[in-house]
């Protein structure tokens, strides 16, 4: 397996990655829930507040048919890598529903005006920063056209003025949320490279186990000791990500991240590797004893399931291992031969436990059970 290991920076790129990915997964399901309350404060409204409407049938009509559109996209089933779209869709349901109700509610004087903070707000924190510009001008567009047919000719100056500012403030509104958002962010990201614990698996980041990695080996080399390092792959997970999205993807690295836990000693040390991919360090284990802890882990994730639309998913790994001093004596070394015999295992079928040194009476294999 032509790879080298993780540089620091690779894995802040890869965790930062990954924060952003599940914040994007966590404002999509916040967005669900708060985009009802356009229907809601509007109607709401019309019951309580004696308002001049211009149209009624067609204010009705745009209430039914945006409430039809927030249902159709909830029910439907989206795979992660549509977020954005499927939030740009949103977007551009707000400002239409939102521009229908201005005008048959007094245009730019609309007490209802201010509704258009929703889809504001919402492209500055969800969206690419390119993705806000575009959503403001269209918004600026029918803001234009809920004005009065002689335009602003027929204002006073200081109603001029006013709405000249009231534009301003749209546009500035969305840069101060994207300003917020993006601190927010990188804040996360600091708190999680300092934490040295993996955002998703819960074991500790690349950052951390390194470090621990390399005492473990001056220890050993001190007083003779053994360790053994273990690669440990999700088989598959990449068509789970592609069919039903990410965030399926992210709950079997999750519990794949706690058997690893409950299957190891304190003394041990386990990490996400980045991406599919673990590492575990075995205190004071020769390559046979790593291979009977390794094939603990397998077999206890090949009990589990993970629910998918539509039914379950089963769950297998592919482990690599190599051992101290047998088929190494850096740790770079020992976590590339325990690579390498990883990717001689997965060649081999998957589901299967290979140690350092090509197939042999140490090699475990296990036939992966066919997926629900």
């Amino acid at each position: 397996m032509a790879r080298q290991l993780y540089h620091l920076e690779d894995i802040s790129a890869e965790e930062a990655a990954q924060v952003v990915r599940q914040e994007l997964l966590s404002f999509r399901r916040t967005l669900r829930s708060i985009e009802w309350l356009l229907p809601f404060i509007v109607m709401l409204y019309f019951l309580a507040v004696d308002i001049a409407i211009a149209d009624e049938p067609m204010l009705q009509f745009a209430i039914g048919a945006y409430v039809v559109f927030l249902g159709f996209m909830q029910l439907i089933r989206w795979s992660d890598k549509y977020t954005w779209a499927l939030i740009s869709s949103q977007v551009w349901g707000m400002i239409l529903f939102v521009t229908l109700i201005l005008w048959q509610t007094g245009g730019i004087w609309s007490p209802l005006l201010c509704l258009y903070l929703f889809p504001i707000i919402t492209s500055a924190v969800a969206l690419p920063e390119n993705s806000t510009p575009k959503f403001l001008v269209v918004m600026v567009f029918c803001f234009s056209l809920a004005l009065p047919a002689e335009g602003l000719n027929g204002f006073t100056r200081r109603e001029q003025i006013a709405t000249l500012l009231l534009i301003i403030a749209f546009w500035v509104v969305p840069y101060i949320a994207s300003l917020l958002s993006t601190s927010m962010l990188k804040a996360r990201r600091q708190i999680q490279e300092l934490s040295g614990t993996d955002y998703l698996s819960g074991l500790q980041n690349m950052r951390t186990f390194l470090p621990l990695a390399r005492k473990e080996y001056e220890r050993s080399v001190r007083y003779g000791h053994p360790f053994s390092i273990l690669m440990i792959d999700a088989d598959n997970l990449k068509p789970v990500n592609e069919r039903y999205g990410h965030m399926y993807g992210s709950t079997i690295i999750r519990h794949i991240g706690e058997v690893i836990a409950r299957n190891i000693r304190s003394s041990d040390i386990a990490a996400r590797y980045g991406g599919d991919e673990f590492i575990v360090l075995l205190h004071e284990t020769d390559p046979s004893s790593a291979m009977h802890a390794a094939e603990r882990i397998r077999m206890d994730v090949e009990k589990m399931t993970c629910s998918v639309p539509g039914g379950t998913q089963s769950i297998t790994i592919s482990i690599g291992i190599a051992g101290y001093p047998e088929h190494g004596t850096q740790v770079e070394d020992l976590i590339s031969q325990a690579d390498r015999a990883l990717f001689i295992g997965k060649g081999q079928g998957k589901n299967r436990c290979t140690v350092a040194g090509g197939p042999g009476p140490a090699d475990s294999v296990h036939e992966p059970r066919p997926e629900n």
